[in-house]
């Protein structure tokens, strides 16, 4: 069941909250959308309420369609599987330039454990088994560098 946060949370939106096998659908249509548009991503880490991803790509219109693609196909997918109508995602998304290998390792290493910083909001037994399944989803579809 699609939750969602209290609207003073996000100005202006209305934020999904992802019961935990909705957690696992969107990362399994990520991982398709990776495959079926040959998405050059290196990690991602899907949380109740945002995801995080580093893709790589030459320019900002290339990263621009890649994360449009993405958002676009996970969003069909879960409202056909849900019979939701609303929006899945904002429009909007935050990118970062990384600027050498060290930074690099980082965003990958803050991205694959994201989760286990929101422990305290999200609860520890939500993250029993998720930590795993996420890790072996991952692993599929993202370019190991």
């Amino acid at each position: 069941m699609v939750t969602f946060l209290p609207s003073d949370f996000v100005k202006g939106l209305q934020p999904l909250v992802f019961s935990l096998s909705e957690q696992k659908f969107i990362i399994e249509s990520i991982c398709e959308c990776i495959v079926k548009y040959d998405i050059r991503c290196l990690a991602f880490n899907v949380l109740p309420d945002h995801v995080h991803m580093v893709v790589f790509s030459k320019d900002p219109e290339e990263l621009t369609d890649k994360i449009r693609k993405t958002k676009g196909y996970s969003s069909h997918l879960f409202r056909k599987n849900n019979s939701y109508e609303n929006r899945v995602w904002t429009r909007k998304f935050n990118r970062v330039l990384v600027e050498n290998e060290n930074h690099l390792a980082n965003v990958i290493n803050y991205t694959k454990l994201n989760h286990l910083k929101h422990e305290e909001c999200w609860g520890r037994e939500r993250l029993v088994g998720f930590t795993e399944y996420l890790e072996t989803m991952v692993a599929k579809v993202c370019v190991v560098v």
